[in-house]
């Protein structure tokens, strides 16, 4: 698949009005997150979905059916959620491993912090334009291990603003991963904000969180130089355990901003790993001194079922919504409630980010077919006196046919449902009570055939359909 480069004659126009918008230092210390994951969705095709975090007031808007330049929904005039962009200041590009490359792209934005200065946003296939897809499709010419690669420039500066960053200052940023194309693997999933704080001369303390479609044992280190980028260093004597994921570093004594003011940054870049692929995630520490002995707390209501580090599982014909919570036991702190990951489609009512104490959101997402498999998005809680917590939730999308939970429909799901015929279902989301009667009949059968993700309704192991439910 050739992929359109939006850096072309018709767009030259709105390029250079966007431009306008920006600093002239078009080379600038943008980048602040990046993560990306992928599944297969058909014979040697992979959808890629990748997100980044971005320096917000280096952007303006474009309309993305004409991607002429737009206002921004905003009222400071930078962008805001739902808002698209390009991202022409590195000129950011997929290289796809087999030759060819997406060219620059652009970002549709899901969550942005205004007062700290980042947009969190997910690339856009072009070639689904003016559909806003936030995955990038792309078909090998055969199965095999292929290195995704997406390399430019710049992280933050050693100087820029009010941030200074201590260990890798305007380095170059490097996320890569192997697809295992035509296997039957697919990637872990993971997100975190991007700047997270920790304490000043203390213990700083996290877990990374991820997930797996195949729920595949997991394992975390920290990338190397030539993963992350040209001479990219990891904080001295941080460190990650290879199981937990738990992210730990002793922040005695390291450097910090010359300027008292000023935000003392570190980046890191963390690989998870499956057995049979790797994922980046990179992202900034922030080093402050905290003086909160009664941090902000992320709950649901009261009566219900725990939310956070918890999977929810929902089917492609059903609604996912629940409420988060946050609150600071000191009344007179004020409360930033945040998220990063959102899933294509979701919600947050009123959106995100809110102030308060107490404050609270609600998540509304209806899944299609195309959100089969796992999202992991992060909600962040900050307070005025520099308390910060933070609630990571897994959402696994399931096919309501499919039983064996392999992602795909096919005979194995069809011979279960036939082996249950005439019982009752489990409950409201048993996968071989797809009509969703209480009852698992032959009709569950006949629906789930439809359904069928391989040829023929065939198994993994080509095995054919028979002709039980024609």
């Amino acid at each position: 698949m050739v992929v359109k480069n939006i850096i072309c004659s018709q767009n030259v126009a709105a390029l250079i009005v966007i431009t306008l918008f920006v600093s002239l230092e078009v080379n600038a210390s943008h980048l602040r997150y990046g993560h990306l994951f992928w599944q297969q969705t058909g014979p040697n095709t992979v959808d890629v979905t990748f997100q980044n975090a971005w320096r917000r007031d280096g952007y303006g808007c474009i309309d993305p059916a004409t991607l002429n330049s737009t206002l921004c929904s905003s009222a400071d005039g930078y962008p805001g959620v739902g808002d698209v962009f390009n991202e022409f200041i590195g000129a950011t590009s997929f290289s796809w491993g087999d030759g060819t490359s997406t060219g620059t792209l652009l970002y549709v934005v899901t969550s942005i912090d205004i007062d700290n200065n980042w947009l969190f946003a997910v690339a856009l296939d072009t070639d689904s334009l003016p559909l806003v897809d936030t995955t990038l499709s792309h078909t090998y010419a055969s199965p095999g291990d292929y290195s995704v690669v997406v390399s430019s420039c710049c992280r933050i500066h050693r100087f820029g603003g009010v941030n200074e960053h201590m260990n890798n200052p305007s380095g170059d940023y490097r996320f890569e991963t192997i697809v295992n194309v035509g296997s039957e693997n697919n990637s872990p999933v993971s997100v975190m904000p991007p700047i997270v704080s920790c304490p000043v001369n203390g213990l700083c303390e996290f877990t990374v969180p991820a997930s797996d479609p195949e729920t595949d044992e997991l394992s975390f280190r920290l990338s190397s130089s030539s993963e992350a980028g040209a001479v990219f260093r990891q904080p001295v004597g941080a460190a990650i355990d290879a199981v937990t994921g738990v992210y730990s570093w002793d922040t005695t004594g390291v450097d910090l901003a010359s300027n008292p003011n000023n935000n003392t940054l570190y980046s890191t870049q963390v690989m998870i790993e499956d057995g049979n692929t790797k994922v980046p995630l990179d992202f900034f520490i922030q080093l402050v001194d905290v003086n909160d002995p009664t941090p902000p707390q992320l709950f649901p209501p009261a009566g219900s079922p725990p939310i956070c580090e918890t999977t929810q599982v929902v089917r492609t014909d059903e609604a996912l919504s629940f409420e988060i919570i946050t609150s600071d036991p000191d009344l007179n702190d004020v409360v930033s409630l945040n998220v990063v990951g959102l899933p294509r489609g979701a919600i947050m009512q009123p959106q995100l980010p809110v102030v308060g104490n107490p404050i609270s959101s609600i998540f509304n997402w209806s899944p299609s077919e195309t959100d089969l498999g796992n999202h992991v998005l992060n909600f962040t809680a900050s307070s005025s006196a520099g308390g910060t917590a933070d609630c990571p939730v897994s959402i696994r999308v399931t096919d309501p046919c499919d039983v064996d939970a392999d992602e795909d429909v096919d005979i194995d799901d069809i011979d279960d449902i036939f082996d249950a015929r005439n019982s009752t279902a489990s409950g409201p989301r048993d996968p071989r009570d797809a009509d969703g009667d209480g009852v698992i009949t032959v009709l569950d059968g006949r629906v789930c055939v439809l359904r069928c993700t391989l040829e023929q309704c065939a198994s993994a192991n080509n095995v054919q359909f028979s002709p039980l439910f024609e």
